[in-house]
């Protein structure tokens, strides 16, 4: 001890002369200490060793920048010397080092102090990675703690830990914050630096010391991997172990195996007698308990994670709940039972062990009636409650569920832990929780006692009361309960609404391997930390994560990243999935991304009804996310204030990242060009402001929407061309093999498995002819499957084919229409057919036509026809298709045309047939009436002037029909002119879209295609001469001017430099893969140079033709010869 001391006396001097020696001029200085306790001691001692007076800043966990940071902190006037404390505890921390090395001279430049920055082993290992030129500036004084220091830091943080967690007990959610109280973010690294410190001096410890060590190494280990369990693991192993030898206790097992042995029946009563011995060391009880206790709070938590293996980990935390409750009860402090007897309780819930669940219930109501806890004692009614419903004794259940809420709602918290604010507070969000359990319980009981209206209030209470990423299953099970009391009510589309809000929790948390029609949204893990203000940043969706969306993630990344590329148009066909990635896929990942030194801030907008309001709350909830600033939207009530944050965001360091999501709806919602002028001239200015990039992304046949901006905005910062191959990013459908791992992905970690040639078969289905497969198909088939459970091939061979899962998708959501519109569901989709077995577009005014005529009340088919339309286009078995002359409707898919028509019964056809009999009756009818008319009026012209009075009132009759039919006349002539002009504003923006094409020298041949795609619908329809005129001229420059000769493919990365040979026969190309590949004139490829560790920047050829010279990024220069 007297060697420590006279260590740290030395090293103190060192320091105070160091920062006493460097008055006037900057010096970096650091203090390396492990220890927060010494490292105090050592700022006091300082006080007074030191000449100079010292300034001492301690770093907020949230700082981004180490020298602006220092720059507000010394703005009044510059200090003699400046301390920087809590580095160790910055939350990104790797960012902040990569700054500060860059712009190191400025802190030479603009500090001309000492600065000394506290550091631990861990920090100075990242500052000389990560911040190399900066650490080499620096002098490094070392303190270092005496081994007997450090064993008794290891003890008394480890009593200190089971102290808090025996006063705790268990509570739902609060392992987390109780581990923050006890030992805070700076002692955990305390404690990882003793460990390695003691390991590195090859001390070795006691068993109990050990012990208490891997507890306490588990406890700050992250609580989502592994590495707790092997901790905790590890630690009972050594507390076995030395029990053993200390009271030759024989076969003694404690702990429960790892997962490949068989799982102890925790029912089983021991022998008592092993534990009597140990009565007198009841520390050890207390210990032991607490690691158990520990070991099934990580399963729990694990099977709540991983949904695959969710039965067999809540086994394994029932056995450790089991030996927990067992080991107290041989200690001297059976209130320890009282307190850790709601966990068990809460697995067996879960595993639904009704029998066992209500034996634990009775003796947790007894102990905590004992051991007065209202707190507890309410969720112990709470699980009487569980089992009464599981008996479907509903008046039971039902006393049961009021009697928690009673307890619950008149329980003072603060009388529970009079000594803990934190945790109180904690505890009173909890108590809101469970009260959500409660009224679940409660509303069922209701339901079966058939109190409708009090359980339907019940369980949108408990809703209110519920959070997803805490506890999913009841989340799911209140949303289920939901849409079956609205459902049976009458309130289809509320049900069906609360029908596919269940759909996506259960995507985003693995209960589910596909999800239907539904959006994709982020992945979200469960988590028993305390919530605040701000939701859990979910993680990319798996399904972009394991197909080829994840390169396609990366490249749009790289393009934010890059200075060049201030916009991106994500474009391709209906159903590729361009949401799904944009909210699933690109905003998840923007939101942990980091470029250069700057914070991404991604701002996502899909609504545009008003725009303004939409982006101005979509700025500010994006900035108390991702960059932890307060702005208030009501100040942003302006383009001009939005533009002034954007403009703020930029100085402070953020790169913002605006993205218009399904941008095809500004145009159908602002259909005048005025309207749209606001919004033209807000991205105008966007693009002036640096480090702010924009992305629209939008469906393929609405592209040409894009060219307004061209012509009615100035955008010279991209060449005022919207459209240019730089700009636009095609989104297609999922290859073969992206679709195949996107379903073994899903599938994997679900508890549903699909046989491998399932998958295999499945995908060749869907991708057909083409070889693609679509998105939403793949969700939709996937989610039939799942429905009927179907795993193996034999069963989907058995069930049919991909297109009797779509039908059986389609017939469900028909019954979601409710069994009164069920016939007018078929009806509706008969009705989006037709005879050629196609699907006709169809606006609403023609199906409530086509409806009338069969239903008659104009009333009754309107309300029914919203119904039933909202439910068909949520599900996605019917495209809406909105256009500037009224929305359309269409079927999804020719495959459903034929299912449809066979569905109908034969007394509804013979009812369409005979409605078009009545019409074309009446028709006739018509024409006969005008026939006779026409004859009478001949004769009458011959008649005589006498004849004059009969002749008027006739030609009174005549005018009467005449303009009857003159009004059916205009009405059908409207009509069709209404569809030429539709007609020719897709001919026309096909053709203008073939233009843009043609433009961009790469797409010719996607040019020539659309061009043929504008003819063909010229040829099927008549148009103007003008719009002929148009189209022919696309197509003779698409056929006349541009060939394309060949298409190169084979780099896995993108070509930045090609070059032809000199004698014209060979091409050369260089990629970021690293290759050179050299072709023939036909597109083959005859070599290939694996040239360079990264990317190849330029290829050249030598005159003789047969050398090339390529450079790279790597920095060097090769010279190749080519094979003769």
């Amino acid at each position: 001890m007297t060697q420590a001391i006279n260590n740290h006396r030395n090293s103190l001097e060192e320091l105070a002369c160091a920062i006493d020696w460097s008055e006037g001029e900057f010096s970096f200085i650091f203090a390396l200490c492990n220890s927060t306790s010494l490292q105090q001691q050592i700022i006091l001692s300082l006080e007074t060793a030191c000449s100079l007076q010292i300034q001492q800043m301690v770093l907020d966990q949230s700082v981004g920048t180490l020298f602006q940071t220092i720059q507000s902190e010394i703005s009044q006037a510059p200090p003699q010397a400046l301390m920087v404390v809590g580095l160790e505890s910055v939350n990104n921390l790797e960012k902040l080092l990569v700054g500060a090395n860059q712009i190191r001279e400025e802190f030479r430049e603009h500090y001309p102090f000492p600065l000394v920055v506290w550091v631990t082993d861990q920090v100075l290992s990242k500052f000389i990675r990560l911040a190399p030129d900066f650490y080499s500036w620096a002098t490094t004084v070392h303190f270092a703690i005496a081994t007997e220091d450090l064993i008794h830091f290891i003890q008394q943080t480890a009593e200190q830990i089971i102290t808090q967690i025996l006063k705790d007990g268990a509570t739902r959610f609060l392992d987390n914050t109780a581990l923050n109280r006890e030992i805070g973010h700076s002692r955990r690294t305390e404690i990882e630096s003793a460990y390695k410190e003691l390991a590195s001096r090859g001390i070795r410890l006691d068993p109990e010391l050990e012990a208490n060590l891997e507890f306490i190494l588990g406890r700050t280990a992250d609580c989502c991997s592994d590495l707790p369990r092997h901790h905790y693991e590890r630690s009972l192993a050594i507390w076995e172990e030395d029990i053993n030898s200390k009271f030759k206790i024989q076969n003694s097992k404690l702990s429960i195996p790892n997962p490949q042995f068989p799982i102890p029946n925790s029912q089983t009563t021991k022998d008592k007698g092993q534990f009597s011995i140990l009565n007198s060391q009841f520390s050890i009880l207390n210990s032991l308990g607490c690691l158990l206790y520990c070991l099934g709070t990580w399963w729990r938590n694990y099977a709540m994670q991983n949904r695959a293996e969710y039965l067999s980990a809540c086994e394994r935390a029932k056995a450790y709940f089991g030996e927990c409750i067992e080991v107290f009860e041989q200690g001297p402090q059976p209130e320890l039972v009282a307190k850790f007897i709601n966990a068990l309780g809460d697995i067996l819930e879960r595993l639904q062990h009704w029998e066992e669940l209500e034996v634990v219930g009775k003796k947790a109501l007894a102990l905590h009636q004992t051991y007065a806890n209202p707190f507890r004692q309410a969720r112990a009614y709470g699980f009487l409650a569980e089992v009464a419903l599981a008996k479907s004794v509903w008046s039971e259940a039902e006393d049961f569920a009021q009697a928690a809420l009673a307890i619950s709602d008149s329980t003072i918290i603060d009388a529970l832990l009079p000594a803990s604010s934190e945790i109180n507070s904690s505890l009173e969000w909890v108590r809101w929780f469970n009260q959500s359990s409660y009224l679940f319980a409660l509303a069922r009981a209701q339901k079966g006692l058939v109190k409708s209206n009090e359980s339907r209030k019940n369980l949108e209470t408990a809703l209110h009361k519920t959070y997803p990423h805490f506890e999913p299953e009841l989340y799911l099970g209140i949303l289920k309960e939901l849409r079956a009391c609205y459902f049976q009510q009458g309130q289809y589309l509320t049900a069906f609404e609360f029908k596919q809000k269940q759909r996506s929790i259960e995507q985003q948390f693995g209960f589910q391997a596909f999800i239907g029609a539904g959006r994709l949204q982020p992945s979200q893990q469960v988590t028993n930390l305390i919530p605040t203000d701000a939701k859990p940043a979910g993680n990319i969706a798996p399904e972009i994560a394991a197909s080829g969306r994840q390169q396609d993630i990366k490249r749009l990344v790289e393009r934010i990243g890059r200075p060049d590329y201030k916009l991106t148009v994500i474009y391709g066909q209906s159903g590729v999935g361009k949401s799904s990635i944009v909210q699933a896929g690109l905003i998840p990942a923007l939101k942990k991304q980091t470029i250069g030194t700057r914070d991404v801030v991604p701002i996502g907008l899909q609504v545009y009804t008003h725009w303004l309001t939409e982006l101005a709350k979509a700025v500010s909830g994006s900035l108390a996310e991702v960059g932890n600033l307060t702005v208030d939207a009501a100040t942003l009530s302006s383009t001009t204030a939005i533009i002034e944050q954007l403009r703020k965001n930029y100085k402070n360091n953020l790169l913002t990242v605006l993205i218009f999501d399904q941008f095809e709806e500004f145009f159908f919602v602002c259909q005048d060009p005025t309207q749209r002028l606001d919004l033209y001239d807000f991205l105008r200015q966007c693009f002036n402001i640096p480090y702010l990039k924009i992305i629209f992304s939008l469906r393929e046949d609405y592209l040409h929407y894009l060219l307004d901006f061209d012509r009615l905005t100035n955008l010279d910062i991209i060449n005022n061309n919207i459209l240019d191959k730089h700009i636009i990013y095609y989104l297609g459908n999922f290859s073969t093999a992206e679709a195949q791992s996107v379903v073994e992905s899903l599938t994997k970690k679900t508890q549903f498995s699909l046989e491998p040639a399932l998958i295999e078969q499945l995908v060749q289905d869907l991708a057909g002819e083409l070889g693609e497969v679509r998105p939403i198909e793949l969700q939709v088939v996937g989610a039939q499957l799942q429905a009927e459970k179907i795993t193996t091939l034999a069963q989907y061979q058995e069930y049919g084919t991909k297109e009797e899962l779509v039908k059986g998708y389609l017939t469900q959501v028909i019954k979601d229409c409710g069994p009164e519109n069920e016939e007018f569901a078929r009806l509706l989709l008969y009705l989006l057919t037709d005879e050629q077995n196609t699907r006709p577009l169809k606006t609403r005014a023609d199906l409530t036509r086509d409806l009338q005529l069969l239903k008659g009340n104009l009333g009754a088919v309107s309300d029914q026809l919203d119904l039933v339309l909202k439910i068909f286009v949520a599900s996605g078995l019917v495209f809406l298709v909105p256009e500037t002359q009224g929305d359309r409707y269409q079927l999804v898919h020719d495959y459903l045309v034929t299912f449809v028509r066979q569905q109908k019964t034969a007394e509804l056809i013979e009812e369409l047939q005979e409605a078009e009999k009545q019409r074309k009756l009446s028709e006739a009818q018509r024409r006969l009436s005008e026939q006779k008319l026409n004859r009478f009026l001949k004769r009458a012209l011959l008649a005589s002037v006498a004849a004059v009075g009969i002749m008027t009132v006739l030609a009174l009759a005549s005018v009467e029909l005449a303009l009857q039919w003159r009004e059916e006349v205009d009405l059908a002539s409207q009509a069709r002119r209404k569809a030429q002009n539709v007609q020719e504003d897709q001919i026309r923006a096909l053709s203008r879209f073939s233009d843009t094409l043609r433009d961009n020298s790469a797409q010719e041949f996607d040019a020539l295609v659309e061009a043929i795609r504008a003819g063909k619908q010229l040829k099927e329809h008549r148009a103007q001469p003008v719009v002929r005129s148009q189209v022919i001229a696309a197509l003779r420059s698409a056929v006349y001017d541009v060939r394309e000769r060949n298409r190169l493919s084979g780099h896995s990365e993108g070509v930045i430099s090609a070059s032809f040979s000199p004698d014209g026969q060979m091409i050369a190309t260089a990629s970021k893969d690293g290759t050179v590949k050299l072709w023939n004139l036909f597109g083959e490829e005859l070599q290939t140079f694996n040239a360079h560790q990264e990317q190849v920047t330029e290829v050249r050829f030598n005159r003789d033709s047969y050398t090339l010279a390529t450079t790279s990024e790597d920095g060097t220069v090769k010279l190749w010869k080519i094979d003769q």
